[in-house]
């Protein structure tokens, strides 16, 4: 098996079980809830992904890392606040 088999296995099973905990915490709301539990995959893949073109194209580990911060700041600003303060208190 591929290391991106494994990894894209290993965020499955997260997700999965993100979702099945959420589910708890909110019952009724199945499909909500995956759709929240999909966002740290989602962030995961494209930071990776960014990563990997900067790194491909040159540039240094700290320039990438500081690169990276703002996609993750850039990231949060597109998530709502029902995402980021899901499930919220109950």
């Amino acid at each position: 098996m591929t290391l991106r088999a494994r990894v894209l296995g290993l965020r499955g099973r997260a997700t999965q079980a993100l979702t099945d905990a959420l589910v708890r915490e909110c019952p009724g709301e199945e499909t909500v809830a995956g759709l929240v539990a999909g966002q740290p995959g989602w962030i995961q893949a494209q930071v990776v992904e960014f990563v990997q073109r900067e790194m491909m194209a040159g540039r240094t580990a700290a320039r990438t890392s500081r690169a990276a911060l703002a996609l993750l700041d850039e990231i949060e600003e597109l998530l709502s606040a029902k995402v980021l303060e899901y499930p919220g208190p109950r």
